[in-house]
């Protein structure tokens, strides 16, 4: 008798669990509309984006574990993170190719932090951040410019009423006719009215969305666009 009940909790409790798993998994998956499936990201969809950036193709293995699990575990929570939203507006405009741009100095761009940018002082009792996922309307300031980056994009942004420079490696996308850039920044510099450098921590906490004046020239520009190859970090 003992033994034909540890034999019968011996399957029963595994199936129990997985039972139950699978119906919590397909009960957050109904309820998340299709609307709302836009705005978040899966793990399906962030490793193709890995591997697409990283120019490798995963195991065939690899492919159906994911696939599996990313059906089992759902994750909600993503939709929390806005550096992953980010990713998910953008995940068919990645490439593993930048793109050499020539445009007007007055062209407006859509800056995106790419990383967080994080910092402390003496000054301030708790540290703050620029958030990874932070997007700012900006005006291009140096488009290839610098004879010391030729690759480099800048732009003109202002965070909490400070004149700030972002600078650009990478260009996510272009769009000439409504004259919008998107571009993924790895640095923030801001200076003073007398332009001297100051502290990045004195810029304050920022989330969301900063809107600079558009009454730049918008205008469309016939610039040649070169792809040149870089893999985007």
């Amino acid at each position: 008798m003992k033994n034909r009940i540890r034999t019968t909790c011996k399957y029963i409790i595994p199936l129990t669990i997985i039972g139950l798993f699978g119906y919590h998994s397909y009960s957050v998956q109904s309820k998340l509309d299709q609307k709302e499936k836009q705005t978040y990201i899966s793990l399906k969809e962030l490793s193709e984006i890995a591997a697409k950036i990283h120019g490798v193709e995963p195991p065939f293995l690899d492919k159906v574990m994911i696939t599996i699990v990313d059906w089992f575990i759902p994750i909600p929570f993503i939709n929390k993170n806005e550096s992953l939203k980010l990713l998910a507006e953008h995940k068919n405009e990645l490439t593993s190719e930048s793109k050499r741009i020539y445009v007007s100095e007055s062209k407006m761009g859509e800056v995106v932090v790419t990383k967080n940018f994080n910092f402390t002082s003496s000054d301030i009792k708790e540290s703050k951040s620029i958030p990874m996922g932070t997007i700012f309307s900006a005006f291009v300031m140096a488009p290839f410019h610098d004879s010391d980056n030729p690759n480099q994009l800048r732009f003109k942004i202002n965070i909490n009423f400070m004149s700030c420079t972002a600078i650009a490696d990478s260009i996510l996308k272009a769009d000439y006719q409504s004259g919008t850039i998107v571009a993924k920044i790895n640095g923030i510099n801001c200076a003073n009215e007398n332009s001297k450098s100051i502290p990045l921590e004195a810029v304050g906490l920022v989330s969301g969305r900063v809107l600079l004046d558009r009454s730049g020239d918008l205008e469309q520009n016939s610039g040649k666009i070169r792809a040149i190859p870089s893999l985007l970090v």
